[in-house]
């Protein structure tokens, strides 16, 4: 019986664009015996908030037009699942070089509702997160996913 991976230590690593996100994932790749451990790359794609742009009429020849229609909600989304792919891309050939088992896994969603549901299914030993080290202003007023995560996760979390 092969039980090489019973005693494999699962690491859930929340990746996206950000600087943070890389300076993490650098950190667990050099903290973490990585012959024992197998990372899960979760990337969140959070929903594209579209602004309300009702159409403007200000007078006649000064603004006739729809102001929603240079808002394209489709290429919008066509981004992000660029970027989000480019990041699940640079994450995993980071593992590769420090050959790190790895397995990639994309949601969508709110990113700190997505991480913790999906640390509570797959039950990982330990979740690595970026922090933007956001003071108390900032956290109040858009909030912290790390922290939100630190807070709620069944798991230790590095941030």
């Amino acid at each position: 019986m092969d039980n090489t991976n019973f005693n494999r230590l699962k690491i859930l690593v929340a990746v996206d664009e950000s600087a943070p996100s890389h300076h993490s994932l650098h950190q667990a790749l050099q903290l973490i015996n990585l012959r024992e451990a197998t990372f899960l790359l979760l990337s969140v794609e959070a929903p594209v908030m579209m602004p309300p742009m009702p159409s403007a009429s200000f007078g006649p020849g000064v603004l006739d037009t729809d102001i929603s229609s240079s808002w394209d909600e489709a290429a919008l989304l066509k981004l992000q699942e660029q970027r989000t792919q480019s990041t699940i891309q640079w994450a995993g050939h980071l593992c590769e070089q420090a050959g790190v088992q790895y397995t990639t896994q994309t949601e969508f969603g709110d990113p700190k509702h997505v991480i913790c549901d999906v640390a509570k299914r797959e039950n990982p030993n330990l979740i690595v997160i970026g922090s933007h080290g956001y003071g108390m202003v900032e956290r109040v007023l858009i909030g912290s996913v790390s922290e939100y995560v630190v807070h709620h996760a069944q798991c230790p979390v590095l941030s």
